[in-house]
């Protein structure tokens, strides 16, 4: 079944690439299955673009994104990440969604 969601996933981001909510799942399922390193390049490209139209996705990338950098051993780098998140999320807190 992961490997099916998968296939999908990566069909579908050929087919929008801008669409990044599929990179918000293709990213946290690589996370979840134990991939750190193919979910943050992912997870960076949401954290840094902040795309409009998916905050939550962005904001929950930021989190990931900052378990990894500390997982790594990365304090400044985890911290960095989630005090850019904090200002993020003071711009996009009226947001139905958030």
């Amino acid at each position: 079944k992961e490997a099916w969601y998968a296939w999908r996933l990566a069909c579908a981001m050929r087919r929008q690439p801008d669409w990044l909510r599929y990179h918000w799942f293709a990213a946290y399922m690589a996370f979840r299955q134990g991939r750190p390193a193919e979910a943050e390049p992912l997870l960076r490209l949401l954290h840094e673009r902040r795309p409009a139209r998916f905050p939550v996705e962005s904001l929950n990338a930021s989190m990931v994104l900052a378990a990894i950098r500390a997982a790594a051993g990365d304090r400044a780098g985890a911290e960095a990440v989630v005090a850019d998140a904090r200002r993020h999320l003071r711009a996009v807190a009226d947001d139905f969604e958030v």
